[in-house]
């Protein structure tokens, strides 16, 4: 199965488009290189630290350099298959009204080095800026405590992901739900769930984050689901606001436990054929999710 849709927008010129870029080799190339190169820099000045007595700054940048170094490593490959799912009464993992057992495709968490990447560097940065717009409120320059809440405010963010990243880890039942009466999104803490007569659309896109130099860092995959459903920026999902999308619920698709191709594929035929969404949520459907072809 081609793990490129016909008509995908090229990532060249273009900041966002239509389909997906699952290959973008030369971003990964340099995300590698750079957290290669800047994490070697940082435990030799970690070695040279040390040798000097300079203990304190040794374990600093130890600690940082090994978190630049890990911020590759992505998501646990282990396999994770789609099955049978029942929300279950538990006040860590409310069930949603009106809930049934439908199919869960998981997602692939976080690894535990990237938790770790993310978590230390997330320190460092919120660290940093709180101590530079302190120094400066008591200063007073005013311009310079702003300049002190963008690296602050990075660092936050990254420790919300740290949060998010061991919910998930945690919490086994995170992913793409199919039940029999809706598509519900359970990727992040608040769960969307869209009936399947208020789709009117499964939007694959992308969207992609580029350095200050212009480079490309990284293309990001997504999977919306478009809806007549009004919603509002606290019941949508959070990554609608990193893909660009308002208010439509918004999925990570490389984040899923299974191809993202045939993850479409499933999801538009049992909305075209509304008839064999009954059985979602039975043995059968899991096996037509699991082997990624249609019921027959």
């Amino acid at each position: 199965m081609s793990t490129e849709l016909p008509g995908t927008t090229p990532t060249e010129f273009n900041s966002e488009g239509e389909g997906w870029h699952h290959d973008h080799r030369s971003s990964r190339r340099l995300t590698v290189g750079a957290s290669v190169i800047l994490g070697g820099i940082l435990l030799v000045s970690a070695g040279g630290a040390a040798q000097a007595q300079a203990w304190l700054a040794a374990v600093f940048l130890t600690l940082v350099g090994l978190a630049v170094l890990m911020l590759t490593a992505g998501r646990d490959p282990r396999p994770r298959p789609a099955r049978l799912f029942t929300p279950p009464a538990d006040p860590l993992d409310p069930p949603t009204p009106g809930t049934s057992t439908g199919v869960l495709v998981p997602t692939r968490p976080h690894r535990w080095a990237t938790l770790y990447a993310w978590g230390v560097l997330g320190l460092v940065l919120a660290g940093a800026g709180i101590g530079m717009a302190v120094e400066a409120a008591i200063a007073s320059r005013p311009g310079e405590v702003l300049q002190g809440l963008f690296p602050g405010g990075f660092g936050a963010l990254l420790l919300i992901g740290v949060y998010a990243g061991v919910r998930n880890r945690l919490t086994p039942h995170q992913g793409l739900m199919l039940r029999p009466d809706a598509l519900v999104l359970r990727s992040e803490a608040v769960h969307v769930t869209v009936p399947w007569e208020t789709v009117t659309r499964l939007r694959q896109h992308w969207t992609k984050v580029k350095a200050r130099s212009g480079a490309t860092v990284a293309v990001n995959n997504w999977l919306s689901v478009e809806t007549t459903l009004e919603l509002t920026p606290e019941e949508t999902t959070g990554l609608s606001m990193m893909a660009r999308t308002g208010t439509t619920p918004t999925l990570d698709i490389d984040a899923l436990a299974a191809p993202p191709i045939a993850v479409l594929e499933v999801c538009r035929f049992y909305l075209e054929h509304p008839e064999r969404r009954a059985e979602l949520e039975t043995e059968r459907g899991v096996s037509a999710v699991q082997h990624w072809e249609p019921p027959r």
